[in-house]
């Protein structure tokens, strides 16, 4: 399954985005996608917490990424 997981963020496509991470892929994979940061250093949990994403996919993200991911500063600093 290939997914661009900051895309569907981007997007607001949470139903795409549950689906994905409770998907059967490698969780090594899951969670180099929910660790990506963009171009301004962005993670999926960043743009996720700006959108007003479920409680469930940040809880997701969260248990796939761990305090690192919860650690993770965009480029101007912000968390």
């Amino acid at each position: 399954m290939t997914v661009d997981l900051f895309e569907l963020c981007i997007h607001n496509r949470w139903s795409e985005v549950r689906k994905y991470l409770s998907s059967d892929a490698a969780e090594e994979e899951k969670k180099s996608k929910v660790m990506y940061r963009d171009d301004l250093g962005r993670t999926c949990l960043y743009v996720a917490c700006c959108h007003g994403t479920p409680d469930d996919i940040i809880k997701a993200m969260l248990d796939i990424g761990g305090k690192e991911l919860f650690m993770k500063k965009a480029n101007n600093d912000r968390t």
